[in-house]
C-alpha cells in the first residue's frame, strides 16, 4: 500500500507538467479607422477651434489578415492624462466641448479592446496631438492642394504584450 501511495505521489508532479503547444494564438493585426468632425487635419496634426465641439464619430477596425473578422468591443477616451469617458456601444463616439479647453496643445488618447478571430484579445492604445486655436483665423496656413476638411484618420495597431 505504501508503494502505491509513493508511486502516486511521485506521479503527481507529472500531471502538472504539460507542454505548451505551437498553436498559441497571435495578437490581432488590424487597421483602426477613426472618423471625426469639428476638427481639421493640417500637416498631420488635428486642429480644433475653441467653442466648436470636437467629435470622434466612429471607431472601427479592419483586419489585415485575409479572411479574418475583427471588432472593437470598448473604447476609453482621455485628454491630457484625464479619463473623459468610456463606451462599449458601437460606433464608440464622444463629443468634447472645446470651449472649456485652454488654447494650445493637448494630448488625446484612446484605449480600446480589440478582438480578432483565432487571436488573443488585445488592448490597443493610441495618442495624438489636438491643438485648440482661439478662432478659425488662427488655423495655420495650408498648401492649396491639402485637404483640411473634417474627416477620418487611420493608424495601424500593432498590439504587443506588455
Amino acid at each position: 500500500m505504501k508503494k502505491i501511495i509513493h508511486l502516486l505521489m511521485a506521479a503527481l508532479p507529472l500531471l502538472g507538467m504539460t507542454a505548451c503547444s505551437d498553436d498559441d494564438k497571435d495578437l490581432p493585426a488590424v487597421d483602426i479607422n477613426i472618423e471625426y468632425a469639428g476638427a481639421k487635419k493640417i500637416d498631420g496634426t488635428i486642429y480644433a477651434v475653441a467653442g466648436e465641439p470636437f467629435e470622434i464619430t466612429s471607431v472601427s477596425c479592419t483586419p489585415l489578415r485575409q479572411g479574418k473578422k475583427a471588432a472593437i468591443t470598448a473604447v476609453t477616451y482621455g485628454l491630457d492624462g484625464w479619463v473623459l469617458g468610456a463606451t462599449n456601444l458601437s460606433p464608440f463616439n464622444i463629443s468634447i466641448d472645446t470651449s472649456e479647453l485652454t488654447p494650445g496643445k493637448h494630448v488625446m488618447s484612446m484605449s480600446m479592446i480589440i478582438a480578432e478571430v483565432d487571436c488573443e484579445i488585445a488592448t490597443g492604445y493610441m495618442a495624438f496631438d489636438l491643438i485648440v486655436v482661439p478662432t478659425a483665423e488662427d488655423l495655420p496656413d495650408t498648401a492649396p492642394d491639402e485637404d483640411t476638411s473634417s474627416g477620418t484618420g487611420q493608424f495601424t495597431a500593432s498590439p504587443d504584450i506588455q
